[in-house]
């Protein structure tokens, strides 16, 4: 993931990746693309994937729940400071 990417870009490349993977026949579970994923983020995200690695088993975390928690963390990132107008 380059350091500026956005969550949804980085979600669509991804995806593309594993169903181009999966067309040729290779195997993959969620557990391998989620922790594939979670080594290849920015470091935006260090402390969700540390906070993930902790908190969550990998063998019934789907991609699309990582997704969608990445996706959150962004927004939160993202978001325009209230503290600063004042």
């Amino acid at each position: 993931m380059k350091s500026k990417e956005p969550v949804q870009e980085y979600q669509s490349g991804v995806s593309d990746i594993i169903s181009h993977m999966r067309t040729y026949g290779e195997s993959l579970n969620d557990k391998i693309v989620v922790s594939k994923v979670l080594r290849s983020l920015s470091l935006n995200f260090d402390n969700v994937v540390a906070a993930i690695r902790e908190s969550k088993d990998f063998s019934q975390y789907s991609f699309d729940e990582l997704m969608g928690s990445l996706l959150a963390h962004e927004v939160r990132i993202n978001r325009p400071s209230d503290k600063a107008e004042e």
